[in-house]
Order: structure tokens, then C-alpha cells, then sequence
């Protein structure tokens, strides 16, 4: 049952951490982390002048390798922005840094608690129980949620009615035909039942998306796979589990970098190969 979705959450690897700090007293590898979700690092103002040209670089690096979600969001003056499924509120952050009024719904009461500790606007549930106004948001960002849902058409026929006329959908969530869903397969870590209902590639994507009123041309292409990815699933095939703790050996490290450079380069190609799917598409 829909209320009941959030048990399958309690023990879910994203709580298994180290606790999070504030951008501004967040440690060096807080900071990394940050970085390759967004593309960007928390910095105060102090720190942005004296680090100007090495921030530049590091940004152009990450546009290059792994283009953050937010970099999708709609050019222009900052409007109201939904993050469906948004766990702990990271990219509702971002968002703030970008000047979106932006605010997240999630099914899990601890990530939904985490969040509002931050000072986040957050709210507990699904989106249909949010009972929002049609047309309220200029923008609403999935991020590795589609494949949680029982009813994924559904939901994303919700998001349409809430989004602004030209507004925008931004979807990401596990690529099924996937450099390391080949070479792992049943251990390959997206699996992960029974959380996992559904994966995409890109035509089923589309498709979905399709089916859920959004006509105007649709961009839908892969990105480079995380680390964790190749980790996890190696992890997953020696020891038929792995943990958030879980430290990788040097040779599956080094095999991890290996394989990431053999991803990228793939992407470079026009493969589609990449871990992640992304899709955006404009009402």
C-alpha cells in the first residue's frame, strides 16, 4: 500500500552515512561528494575570491564529465521548483544557490525529518496526497524516483497537471542497458529489490513520458555512472550484499577508474551506455 512505502526505506543505504554538516562547515570530502552531484562547490563568499580560477576549472571539468541535474533547469529568471522524491534535501539546496523558490515532497519520514531540520521545505507522502493547485511549478525534478513507483505514468501525468504551461521535467534514474548492468548482471547494484520496480532505457523513458501527456520534442540521453556503481555491484557479486560502509579493496578502485574511462569515452561516442538516464522535456 502507498502507506507503507516508506518501511521500505528504513534500512535503505543512503542512511548509512556519515552525518551531513552545513555548506558552510562541511568537510573536504562532504564537499567532493557535493561537487560530483552538482556540479559546484559549497564555498563562502571569502573562499570564492581566492579560489576563483581553480572553482572555474573544476566547474568546467564537471560540466565535461558529469553534467549536474540542475544545469537542465530552465535558463532564465529562477521560479518555483518541485523535487520529487527529494530524500535529504541536497538538490533542493542547489537549487537555492541557483535563486529557485524550490521545495521537495518524499515518502520517507527520516529523509523527510533530516530535511526540515535543514530548514527545508519539505512535505511527507506522495505528490497526489500533496493536493497542489494545477500549474504551480516552473520546474519539478525526478531524480532516481520513476523506478519506486507502482504507478510511474501516473505520477508524472500529476507532475504535468502541476507544472506551469512551459514548464520543465527533469528525469533521471538508472540506464537498464547500462556499461555495468552488461558485465554484472543480477548483481548489478540498480536492481536493488524490491525497491526497484521498474528500469528504463531510453526508449521505455520516452515512451513512459509520452504516455504521460508531455508531447513537445523531448532530450533524452545517458551520463557517466558514480564509483559507487561498479563498487557496489562488485560488492554485491563477491558477498551477495554491500553497505554504504563497505570499503572496496585498491583493485576494485582501480578497476572502477578504468571502467569510468571506458564509460566516458563510450559517451563521447554517442553510445548510451552511460548508469544514468536523463530526460527533460518542456509542457
Amino acid at each position: 500500500m502507498e502507506s507503507d512505502l516508506g518501511k521500505l526505506y528504513e534500512s535503505y543505504y543512503t542512511h548509512e552515512g556519515a552525518p551531513k554538516h552545513a555548506q558552510g562547515e562541511a568537510s573536504l570530502e562532504a564537499r567532493l561528494r557535493w561537487f560530483v552531484k552538482f556540479g559546484y562547490f559549497p564555498v563562502t563568499g571569502a573562499e570564492r575570491h581566492e579560489l576563483g580560477l581553480v572553482l572555474k576549472g573544476f566547474h568546467r571539468l564537471a560540466s565535461f564529465i558529469l553534467p549536474p541535474l540542475v544545469a537542465d533547469l530552465p535558463a532564465g529568471k529562477p521560479g518555483r521548483l518541485l523535487d520529487l522524491g527529494c530524500g535529504d534535501g541536497d538538490l533542493i539546496r542547489a537549487a537555492q544557490d541557483r535563486e529557485w523558490n524550490a521545495e521537495g515532497v518524499d515518502f520517507d519520514p527520516a529523509s523527510v525529518e533530516f530535511a526540515r531540520r535543514r530548514g527545508l521545505n519539505v512535505h511527507l507522502g506522495s505528490l497526489v496526497s500533496q493536493d497542489y493547485a494545477a500549474e504551480q511549478f516552473d520546474a519539478i525534478v525526478v531524480s532516481h524516483v520513476v523506478e519506486h513507483l507502482s504507478d510511474p505514468i501516473g505520477v508524472l501525468q500529476e507532475c504535468h497537471r502541476v507544472l506551469k504551461p512551459g514548464g520543465r521535467l527533469i528525469l533521471a534514474t538508472p540506464n537498464v542497458d547500462s556499461q555495468f548492468h552488461r558485465k554484472f548482471g543480477k548483481h548489478w547494484v540498480h536492481l536493488d529489490p524490491p525497491r526497484h520496480l521498474y528500469l528504463f532505457g531510453v526508449n521505455t523513458l520516452t515512451e513512459v513520458v509520452r504516455r504521460s501527456r508531455f508531447n513537445n520534442p523531448l532530450k533524452c540521453f545517458t551520463v557517466l555512472g558514480a564509483p559507487f556503481a561498479y563498487g557496489a555491484s562488485e560488492l554485491i557479486g563477491r558477498n551477495g550484499h554491500f553497505t554504504a560502509r563497505s570499503d572496496g579493496t585498491i583493485g576494485i578502485n582501480l578497476r572502477a577508474c578504468l571502467m569510468i574511462l571506458v564509460e566516458l569515452a563510450n559517451l563521447k561516442a554517442g553510445r548510451q551506455i552511460g548508469e544514468e538516464l536523463r530526460l527533460v522535456v518542456d509542457k
